[in-house]
């Protein structure tokens, strides 16, 4: 057993999906190493399978994604919740409405993340159950959550996003939200890590912490 001082100094690696690495996690990094100012987090952000399969592969002991896995090597816990929503500019003829049909953004330009976003994959799943047949008219598959916002801001169509990810865009009077009528986006986002092993004492430490934070919220 690692003694306290060991336990409580070294790199500690965590995978992240955008939205948890984007929106979430920088101010609980914060928070944490105001605690441990010996422990240095080493974040890698990637889409949720990406993520995943670092988890899997041991390269990050912990990660943060937006969608479950399927996988029987990770351990999937529950810490918040999370809506998607559609974001058009703030001039988009759309941007005085609340929400629009599933037809109405079948027929509109989409820019999306990659495939494997958690995301993307959430929209798909609830389109097809809301009984969505027309495919969604993808315009663009871009690698960043920033790369998406930047492109929606300067028209090259509509995308679908955590709410999360563009409070800042929708209060500086840049982007506006809707959501779908008839289509439930909301999802949790979960800390993963492989069952197959026990996690490092900086790992377990951090975990506590995060789960800690999620209680006191």
């Amino acid at each position: 057993m690692q003694n306290l001082v060991g336990v409580k100094r070294g790199a500690l690696h965590i995978g992240c999906s955008s939205v948890p690495g984007e929106d979430i996690l920088p101010p609980l990094l914060v928070r944490f190493r105001q605690k441990e100012p010996e422990i240095v987090p080493h974040v890698t952000v990637a889409d949720t399978a990406q993520v995943v399969r670092l988890v899997e592969s041991g390269d990050v002991e912990v990660g943060f994604v937006g969608a479950a896995t399927r996988s029987r090597n990770i351990e999937s816990q529950r810490l918040w919740s999370d809506e998607l929503v559609v974001v058009v500019p703030a001039d988009h003829r759309w941007a005085g409405r609340k929400s629009v049909s599933p037809a109405d953004l079948a027929g509109e330009p989409l820019v999306r993340r990659e495939g494997g976003s958690g995301t993307y994959r959430l929209l798909e799943e609830r389109w097809r159950k809301a009984g969505g047949t027309t495919a969604l008219n993808v315009a663009a598959v871009l690698g960043s959550l920033n790369a998406v916002k930047h492109a929606v801001r300067s028209g090259l169509g509509v995308t679908v996003m955590s709410s999360r990810s563009v409070e800042a865009d929708v209060k500086a009077g840049l982007l506006v939200t809707l959501r779908i009528r008839g289509v439930r986006l909301k999802r949790d986002i979960f800390l993963v890590r492989d069952s197959r092993r026990d996690l490092s004492p900086l790992a377990r430490l951090f975990s506590d912490f995060v789960c800690g934070e999620v209680g006191r919220g």
